[in-house]
């Protein structure tokens, strides 16, 4: 019985730990968030609402779990358990735009490490 509360307290301290750990990861974000609408509106001579910023946070914050899930999916589906490029690409395929916009980004740093 003893070691069973033990298991219980030590369950609840991990459940305690991850969000705040998941509270601080999001505080980040909206202050990146935050300071890159400051800088792109004050470059377009417009302003950002603060909550505006906060909605886009949260969107950024909830897509950012969803990519990771489909990330870790496709690593596994690979029998892999590191996440590589071609996973994101994956992850990118139902926007041709973005997906074109990667691959430019990838394939310089792909020779880049075969030059190495």
């Amino acid at each position: 019985k003893k070691k069973k509360m033990e298991e219980n307290e030590g369950n609840e301290k991990r459940v305690i730990d991850a969000q705040k750990k998941q509270t601080a990861i999001k505080e980040a974000l909206l202050y990146d968030v935050v300071q890159i609408c400051e800088g792109e509106s004050s470059n377009q001579d417009l302003r950002i609402s603060h909550r505006c910023g906060q909605v886009l946070c949260d969107l950024l914050f909830d897509y950012s779990q969803i990519l990771a899930e489909d990330l870790e999916h496709f690593a596994k589906h690979g029998k892999r358990t590191t996440v590589n490029t071609d996973d994101v690409l994956l992850c990118t395929r139902k926007n041709p735009s973005l997906s074109t916009q990667l691959k430019c980004l990838i394939e310089p740093n792909i020779q880049e490490n075969e030059e190495s």
